[in-house]
């Protein structure tokens, strides 16, 4: 995060730099879009690296549901996401259901290998955890 914070006061300083401290509403408007296509090309390009988990695991997950014809998106999809989202990246173990677990353990997401948090959708699986012995994934 204080990588972001870095990265947007930069920009900020270079606004500052190429349109002076007196902007008009119309060149600060144009600066501003002009941050916002850079903003994007770097989610597109993958180079927020993990600055903003919660977005890029709410996302992601949202987008591979969309994708997959096979799977229908449910209002209660909304909540899991936001939980995920919310847990794998500051969790070291996050407890679901096994079709969100897939999702999440699946490529090209792989956020449990990204963010270093065990998804576990099983009771068998969770005392393995904790006592060492084999889980079946």
């Amino acid at each position: 995060v204080s990588k972001l914070i870095c990265w947007l006061v930069r920009i900020d300083q270079r606004i500052q730099l190429e349109f002076g401290q007196n902007l008009k509403a119309d060149r600060l408007l144009e600066a501003y879009q002009n941050v916002k296509v850079k903003v994007l090309a770097a989610f597109k390009r993958h180079a927020t690296g993990n600055a903003l988990p919660y977005i890029d695991i709410h996302a992601g997950v949202h987008t591979a549901i969309r994708r997959d014809k096979k799977r229908r998106l449910k209002p209660n999809d909304f909540h899991d996401f936001g939980h995920a989202a919310a847990a794998v990246p500051y969790c070291s173990v996050f407890l679901t259901d096994g079709p969100l677990k897939a999702l999440l353990c699946s490529r090209p997401l792989n956020f449990d290998q990204r963010y270093g948090c065990h998804v576990v959708a099983s009771v068998p699986e969770t005392f393995g955890l904790f006592d060492g012995s084999p889980t079946s994934e």
